[in-house]
């Protein structure tokens, strides 16, 4: 599979916040050692990275649980707040101070000081991003601040905004990235993690950004969705362009993929705690058992114990009792396809091509040609929905790595979208577009889990997902509060929203 090779960046060097060049006397942890003044090339690669980060490990996470793919193992206590819907204010406090205070930030100064040189392109890719994060901000929380945040001292108690409001003023920012692009003009080169300066790449991902917002809003804006969609100028994230974040991992302390550090294996090749506490949820299992998807090998494991070793098994979402056949031992765990076991030394060339110890998948082909195939279904652009639908699943398959080759994972694809099975096979799908998020939903297992859980509540797709067994309250949460920082120092603007059933983000019509 092409991949996008970038040279080894060393991101620690350069792995501080923009928000100590900010007056913010309010930060106890601010070091007057480290550097304030820095230069837009040199920020660019922690802008990226954090931007993407959380995404591919903590969101990545949650979203697999609530969205039917994992859950805990019964000899573990790792996500008891998660799978119970008792994530509160303090639980992503730091994440949503990161995007702002860090991710934001970095942007923004990038933005700032790429305007004053003339660095078009270093502009347009700030811009870009800065619509990344406030779409990914509006889609977890709804109303964030916009246009009083990020000023430092000048503000200190920024006013929230609508957060349909926001994701138009996201959609700008990506609008006026894509504008700002200079063909030729001088463009980034080691630190652009996503591109290594392809601007015409960055153009893609632009508008698959767009894409992907302007179908968020089907469900109460079917007008406003459509015209948007059909306003996207230039091409898409297609086959073979999987967009990919390395800013130089290594298989040393602290320089690993994050979510292969906390969810794989540690440099020394051991297995690490939450790799075990992390098991198959039945949902996801069953559904790929039940429609004869080989992905099922690549997307979980089967159980280390002697006694079901020859199996793969799985669990409900949220069991807890400790009994001996539910323990990590007994059940399957994130599959090869996500984490390759070190010990592997197979020749399955698209393993060794991709996996969480070498790149975060920053935007899936899968996920991008979905994105188009409801599109074309919905009448909002052209091509073939079919198509596009195969071509998705079989991007996924050959992401996974089922088969040994390309050409082998196209075949199995083949095969599997080839069944006349509802949701899997084109002409057998009674419901084109409930078929396309289903199987976005199996694209983006164990991947983008954040995204799987965005999808299902906007659309309801796949049906029939389970409410956790340990569930304090039995309801499907639509939201993760806001932050408990905010409510302590801005508790006069933030949306009183502090349980994940409060207040549906305004695509949510569910």
């Amino acid at each position: 599979m092409k991949r996008i090779n970038h040279f080894l960046i060393a991101i620690a060097t350069v792995m501080f916040t923009v928000t100590g060049c900010e007056d913010d006397f309010l930060d106890v942890n601010t070091n007057p050692n480290r550097p304030t003044v820095s230069t837009p090339d040199l920020v660019l690669p922690s802008a990226l990275y954090t931007s993407v980060k959380r995404v591919n490990v903590e969101l990545n996470v949650l979203g697999n649980l609530w969205a039917g793919n994992w859950t805990q193992a019964t000899d573990f206590l790792f996500y008891g707040t998660q799978l119970s819907y008792g994530v509160n204010p303090s639980t992503y406090n730091g994440i949503y101070n990161e995007i702002f205070n860090q991710s934001l930030n970095d942007l923004k100064y990038i933005e700032t000081e790429a305007t004053k040189s003339g660095d078009a392109n270093y502009v347009a890719i700030a811009k870009i991003m800065k619509g990344y994060n406030y779409l990914l901000l509006v889609d977890l929380w709804g109303d964030v601040p916009f246009d009083d945040a990020l000023q430092g001292t000048n503000i200190l108690t920024p006013k929230y905004e609508d957060d349909a409001i926001v994701y138009d003023k996201a959609l700008a920012s990506i609008d006026a990235g894509i504008a700002a692009i200079d063909a030729d003009g001088e463009t980034p080169g080691d630190d652009d993690i996503y591109f290594h300066g392809d601007m015409e790449a960055w153009h893609k991902f632009a508008n698959t950004l767009k894409l992907r917002a302007y179908l968020r809003m089907s469900a109460v804006n079917a007008t406003k969705a459509k015209q948007g969609v059909e306003s996207i100028t230039g091409g898409f994230i297609g086959a073979d362009e999987t967009v990919f974040a390395n800013p130089g991992f290594l298989k040393s302390t602290n320089k690993m993929n994050p979510f292969y550090a906390t969810y794989g294996y540690s440099v020394a090749d051991a297995i690490v705690s939450n790799n075990k506490a992390t098991r198959a949820a039945d949902f996801g299992m069953n559904f790929l058992k039940n429609n004869n998807d080989p992905r099922l090998a690549r997307l979980y494991n089967k159980p280390t114990g002697d006694d079901y070793k020859n199996e793969f098994r799985s669990i409900p979402t949220g069991t807890r009792e400790t009994q001996p056949n539910k323990t990590f031992l007994a059940l399957s765990g994130i599959g090869p396809g996500i984490i390759d076991d070190p010990g592997n030394d197979d020749d399955n060339e698209n393993a060794d091509d991709f996996g969480f110890a070498k790149s975060i998948v920053v935007f899936s082909s899968a996920e991008s040609l979905f994105l188009q195939a409801e599109a074309v279904q919905r009448g909002w652009l052209s091509g073939d929905a079919k198509a596009l639908y195969e071509s998705a699943i079989t991007e996924n398959f050959k992401l996974l790595g089922v088969g040994a080759t390309e050409a082998a994972s196209a075949a199995a694809a083949a095969t599997y979208y080839g069944q006349a099975i509802n949701n899997v096979g084109w002409n057998a799908s009674t419901d084109k577009i409930e078929a396309i998020i289903t199987q976005k939903w199996v694209a983006l297992n164990g991947i983008n889990g954040i995204e799987a859980w965005n999808e299902y509540r906007r659309t309801g797709f796949p049906t029939g997902m389970p409410i956790s067994v340990t569930a304090l309250t039995p309801k499907y949460p639509i939201r993760i509060p806001y932050a408990q920082d905010e409510f302590a120092n801005n508790g006069d603007n933030v949306p009183p929203a502090s349980t994940v059933f409060d207040l549906p983000v305004f695509w949510d019509a569910n």
